[in-house]
């Protein structure tokens, strides 16, 4: 387990348990010992002198290991003796209990370095697709991580992202949302304490990505707030899974259907006049 954890250049700490012997003291120093020390270092991390992260090395690891031995766990005082760049006590504690996860074998967590979330380009993105489309003739699991490898700069959750919700070759990214579309949102934003996106996506067969889905069920939502102002609680039909299932007869969905003709006749939700809304009530 302990192979697992690596600096930045790829080296493994294993060494560092071969040299130092981890005996450390379960009781800390005396309380007024370096009293001026500690105080002075106290004082340097309120002004921010102080580092809340640093790049541990081999060297600085056994620094710590090696104070922490000889001075117990008192933290500002190691922090304070620590050699190279200042940081604060919150960085000594956490870099020594990621050190004695690791000594008792369990499972540690390395902080990986981002990759970069520059604009995706045209290349890019063809480059993506070509992928996308080789690995699921050629591959019996498709896999978003060697994806990511070969995309080479960019990360699985990246690329998936990226290809659901952009490039997908079931898209539907220049037709307008239908009445039907913009009900099946509705009922599920409305039908569930729990969103997913996920799932209304696919009720309506991937042709509308999660991010298109999201950014639309504002608009229905006001539709539906806009009713209920004027006291008309819609009945919503429930456990839609498909736009085949959405009964068209039903009133509610009709009075939904003619007030979102009013409200949507741009891309974006616009209220209607007093005037008209009467005129729709009316005719109801």
């Amino acid at each position: 387990m302990i192979e697992n954890i690596r600096y930045e250049d790829g080296s493994s700490i294993k060494h560092l348990f071969d040299m130092i012997n981890l005996s450390i003291a379960e009781e800390g120093a005396d309380e007024g010992e370096n009293a001026e020390l500690e105080n002075a270092a106290m004082s340097r991390e309120k002004e921010g002198e102080f580092r809340r992260f640093r790049n541990w090395t081999p060297e600085s690891d056994k620094e710590l290991l090696q104070l922490v031995e000889k001075h117990g766990e008192k933290w500002t005082k190691v922090a304070s003796l620590m050699s190279g760049t200042p940081c604060s006590t919150i960085a000594v504690y956490s870099r020594y209990k990621t050190l004695q996860r690791a000594i008792k074998g369990k499972v540690v967590k390395i902080r990986k370095k981002h990759k970069p979330t520059s604009k995706w380009s045209a290349e890019d993105s063809e480059k993506l697709k070509n992928l996308v489309t080789e690995s699921l003739e050629k591959e019996e699991i498709f896999s978003w991580k060697k994806i990511s490898e070969k995309m080479g700069d960019r990360t699985s959750s990246q690329c998936r992202y990226r290809y659901i919700n952009y490039l997908s070759p079931f898209l539907n990214t220049s037709g307008k949302f239908t009445a039907k579309e913009d009900y099946l949102i509705l009922s599920h934003v409305m039908g569930h304490d729990k969103i997913s996106w996920v799932k209304i996506s696919q009720a309506l067969s991937y042709t509308r990505s999660e991010v298109h889905v999201r950014s639309r069920s504002q608009s229905t939502i006001n539709i539906y707030l806009l009713l209920k102002s004027y006291g008309i609680n819609l009945k919503l039909q429930k456990n839609i899974t498909s736009l085949d299932q959405i009964d068209t007869s039903d009133p509610d969905y009709i009075l939904f259907e003619k007030t979102r003709e009013l409200c949507l006749c741009h891309k974006y939700f616009v209220r209607p006049s007093e005037e008209a809304l009467k005129k729709l009530f009316i005719s109801h």
